[in-house]
């Protein structure tokens, strides 16, 4: 769980559309959008999460690597970054 000024850090982000009260980052459509996009074309998620402004080193690479995952596999794009 991240502390309270992580998650008021986190809340100021365009790309966070709320927290929940169990510190689930919950994702703006068009960041989730935005990042398949750029991982598509070739970007990692470290640096995509990094560019839109998190805190990778505090919220965790970890957080980071599940939230992509899940929407990689939602949208049928394959860890190699090619369309199924």
């Amino acid at each position: 769980m991240l502390d309270s000024h992580v998650l008021k850090q986190l809340e100021q982000l365009d790309a966070v559309d709320f927290i929940d009260r169990r510190g689930r980052i919950h994702y703006a459509h068009w960041f989730v959008g935005y990042a398949l996009d750029q991982y598509v074309q070739g970007k990692g998620p470290k640096q995509i999460f990094i560019e839109a402004g998190f805190p990778v080193e505090i919220m965790g690479y970890k957080r980071v690597e599940r939230a992509m995952s899940r929407w990689r596999k939602a949208a049928g794009i394959d860890a190699t970054r090619h369309l199924h």
